[in-house]
């Protein structure tokens, strides 16, 4: 029947998670934990199966609605990982990132990771560079600066991202210049480049 096929990978999960052993990081943790803490990541693997399977197994879909799907699978499978991670990998700049990734033209692997990681690297390495030596007469001008040097230094480098930019803009204006706080960004966005390399 044709309604089984897209079914099989859901019903593959569920076992799966029936008999997980993984536990959320305990800053997803409700205290004291249970068992009903589980029930949001199986409901988020579920969606990224129904969305894989109807993707997979549906014919002549139209391409919107097979980049939604892969969307779909891709930003639920961000958020079954970010449970069981120390930094948050889940924020809207990801949002971006996930319409970039489905809805444009699709790269290889390594050109999406050189676009994507590069493009937030060299923008958030300008935005700390800002925050180090900006001088105080210039402060005004953060948000032109902070802007102007990540579309100049990814133009230069080949690593133009638009979602990096906006990364870098938040950085310079909230004035955070931990470097760590690059990390769940940069998981996130790893995340949803091996989530579209799977699903293309």
């Amino acid at each position: 029947r044709p309604i089984v096929a897209p079914c099989r990978p859901i019903i593959a999960l569920i076992e799966f998670a029936e008999g997980c052993r993984f536990r959320p990081h305990p800053r997803n943790l409700p205290i004291p934990f249970n068992q009903m803490a589980l029930e949001p990541v199986q409901m988020l693997a579920a969606v990224a199966a129904v969305a894989v399977g109807v993707a997979k197994y549906v014919k002549d879909l139209p391409a919107w609605a097979t980049s939604a799907l892969g969307a779909a699978a891709a930003f639920a499978t961000l958020e079954v990982v970010d449970t069981f991670l120390e930094y948050p990998c889940v924020a809207g700049g990801h949002a971006a990132v996930a319409a970039i990734l489905f809805a444009t033209p699709a790269k290889d692997a390594y050109e999406t990771a050189v676009a994507v990681l590069g493009g937030h690297a060299v923008a958030a390495g300008m935005a700390l560079l800002q925050l180090a030596a900006l001088p105080e007469q210039a402060v005004f001008a953060t948000k032109t600066i902070v802007v102007a040097a990540a579309v100049g230094a990814q133009k230069y480098a080949g690593t133009v991202h638009p979602p990096a930019c906006a990364l870098a803009f938040v950085m310079a204006t909230t004035g955070n210049n931990d470097p760590k706080s690059l990390i769940g960004p940069l998981l996130g966005c790893a995340i949803l480049i091996a989530a579209q390399q799977a699903f293309i």
